[in-house]
């Protein structure tokens, strides 16, 4: 059977993920993405001198560390993908109005609120902040840098263009078509990184480079499409899930080692696919270790307010001048406060204007159902 949409609904039976139920083991990934996030950043702000075991441990955190914002991308691609199908096939359409509504709520009042604070800090000379920091406010940090204190939005600027252009593509095209889009974008980014990159010619500053939406966004459009590869063709799913055991997903960590092992040849595309791998194929095979590892409940607390941690550990682990705030005794501390922040953000912030954006939705739902019962009736009257 397949919807106006183009959505076939018969794999939706097979999915595990086809009924838009909660997945603990994304919420696990979340935990280990967050995790890599504040080791990284913990450790390339704080003066390591005379700490061997940190000194030895520091190239690898460097090269792992920016790891969790992929892994981030890969997450947010396949699920957003997922839910709209869902939605597809439930009503034969989504909403483009509701998407954006809940994305609304449930992004912008904890960013909102960190904005706001380091605002303040500024005015009260406390930080420094520059003009550029401002496009913070609109999504572009990941073109125009501010300062530390809103660098971090560069992950937050590309995923927001994505959920900017990504539903309406669907939603114009059709869910097949806006596949094959996806695999167009993909297929560009692998060609036109290495050829961007070529030209740049101060070595310091590829990395800021890499954080432009057209450099990482395969990243997350490798999730929305193995998500529609899923649904299109049920032959995708049982591969995935043969992947799914510890055996596979050693050799997924495996491959992903070898390809930052050759810095001569642009790998990221590769690695592309390896993350998306990993995140879906734990999730669909459901197996008993990853289980284990990803879906306890420390891990899923942590996961639960990732986005909340990631949006304010930046405050807490920034660079400073003030004595003995950089040295490694001190990251315990700040790494318990911008827990505790996190968590009041996300019971008190990021955790009820979700909900209230979802009620929303459910309101304007049942009250366009409400309306077409009327017009039903009415109509049924008059024959």
């Amino acid at each position: 059977m397949r919807t106006n949409s183009g959505v076939m609904t018969a794999n939706s039976e097979h999915n595990p993920h086809g009924d838009g139920r909660y997945i603990p083991i994304l919420d696990g990934w979340r935990a280990v993405a967050i995790l890599l996030v504040l080791a990284f950043h913990g450790i390339y702000n704080s003066d390591i001198t005379g700490y061997k075991h940190l000194q030895l441990v520091s190239p690898l955190v460097g090269r792992v560390g920016a790891m969790g914002v992929l892994i981030f991308f890969a997450i947010s691609g396949y699920l957003i993908t997922q839910r709209l199908l869902v939605e597809t096939v439930a009503r034969g359409k989504f909403s483009i109005r509701e998407f954006y509504i809940k994305r609304v709520f449930r992004i912008l009042p904890p960013l909102a609120a960190y904005l706001f604070v380091i605002a303040v800090l500024f005015a009260l000379g406390v930080i420094r902040l520059q003009a550029r920091d401002l496009t913070a406010l609109v999504f572009l940090t990941n073109y125009i840098r501010g300062t530390w204190y809103t660098s971090h939005f560069w992950s937050l600027s590309v995923e927001e263009h994505f959920y900017l252009v990504w539903p309406v593509c669907a939603f114009l095209l059709g869910w097949r078509r806006a596949m094959w889009v996806g695999f167009g974008v993909i297929a560009a980014v692998a060609i036109w990184r290495p050829l961007a990159l070529r030209q740049v010619s101060n070595p310091s500053d590829v990395a800021g480079v890499l954080q432009h939406t057209d450099m990482r966004i395969d990243y997350i459009m490798m999730g929305a499409v193995m998500a529609l590869l899923i649904h299109f063709y049920p032959v995708v799913l049982p591969a995935l899930k043969k992947m799914g055991s510890i055996y596979g997903l050693t050799a997924l960590v495996l491959l992903l080692w070898l390809s930052t092992r050759n810095a001569s040849v642009d790998m990221r595309s590769v690695q592309a696919v390896i993350f998306t791998l990993m995140v879906c194929v734990s999730a669909l095979a459901d197996a008993k270790l990853p289980r284990l590892l990803l879906s306890n409940r420390p891990i899923l607390f942590l996961g639960k307010v990732s986005y909340s941690l990631y949006i304010w550990q930046q405050l807490f682990l920034a660079p400073t001048t003030l004595s003995g705030w950089n040295s490694p005794k001190m990251l315990p501390l700040k790494y318990l406060a911008a827990f505790v922040t996190a968590y009041i953000s996300y019971r008190f912030m990021e955790k009820p204007f979700t909900r209230y954006g979802r009620s929303i939705v459910t309101r304007q739902q049942a009250q366009r159902q409400a309306e077409a019962n009327n017009t039903q009736h009415s109509s049924c009257r008059r024959d």
